[in-house]
């Protein structure tokens, strides 16, 4: 389970942020998670519950923007969103290319006090 070492990995970024700040508390985490990363949404935030006890991130609210899997056609460039996890350009049928989006895992903005 990844989410757990992801979990850790969000909490040290958030603490060390927020004590950088001179803030107490870290209210609320919002994540861009892309559709290629494999994180699950329940075990992330179930993981980030269980690692935050005790810490000044504990009770934060994990809010979670989902990116799509997007790559631009290897044979006519156009871009497109991947559907069904089958990377088939809409226009040329080609298939592959080049990833655009779907890899994020970002910490966008933290609310903190």
């Amino acid at each position: 389970m990844h989410e757990l070492s992801l979990a850790q990995a969000i909490l040290e970024t958030a603490q060390a942020q927020a004590a950088s700040h001179g803030a107490a508390r870290v209210l609320a985490i919002r994540l861009r998670i892309g559709e290629l990363s494999a994180v699950v949404d329940e075990a992330l935030s179930f993981s980030f519950g269980i690692v935050a006890q005790g810490t000044a991130a504990d009770g934060a609210d994990v809010q979670i923007e989902h990116v799509p899997w997007t790559i631009r056609c290897q044979e006519c460039g156009v871009g497109y969103r991947v559907q069904e996890g089958m990377p088939v350009c809409p226009d040329c049928h080609a298939t592959g290319g080049e990833t655009l989006t779907g890899r994020e895992l970002q910490i966008v903005e933290m609310d903190i006090e």
